[in-house]
């Protein structure tokens, strides 16, 4: 019996697979985390598209870390076409999520 051929994924110059691999670790415990959270699918939904958008803006924002989050609420979203309050809610509970997972992860883990 012959194991199937080791799958690899492209080589690339520019760290798209780094920042999409980087954005999918946070996202799942938070989409998880946010199952038993919310009960509304469609919110769940609707948070993580704005949590997802939200990462893949910081990966390409080159402003300061500080005040990111304001910039996000005020440039970056307006293509999500939600408005800035389902934002700010969306966004409020992925950094309750981000406390909460520094909170609880091991020291040497």
């Amino acid at each position: 019996m012959s194991t199937p051929p080791e799958r690899t994924r492209p080589a690339t110059t520019d760290g798209t697979i780094e920042q999409a691999d980087a954005i999918a670790g946070r996202l799942a415990p938070y989409i998880a985390w946010l199952a038993v959270q919310l009960d509304n699918e469609a919110t769940r939904r609707t948070y993580r598209e704005v949590a997802e958008h939200y990462l893949q803006w910081c990966a390409h924002d080159r402003g300061p870390t500080a005040g990111r989050r304001a910039r996000y609420c005020t440039d970056g979203a307006a293509s999500l076409g939600y408005s800035g309050a389902l934002v700010r809610d969306a966004l409020d509970r992925l950094f309750e999520h981000e406390r909460v997972r520094a909170c609880t992860l091991p020291v040497d883990g």
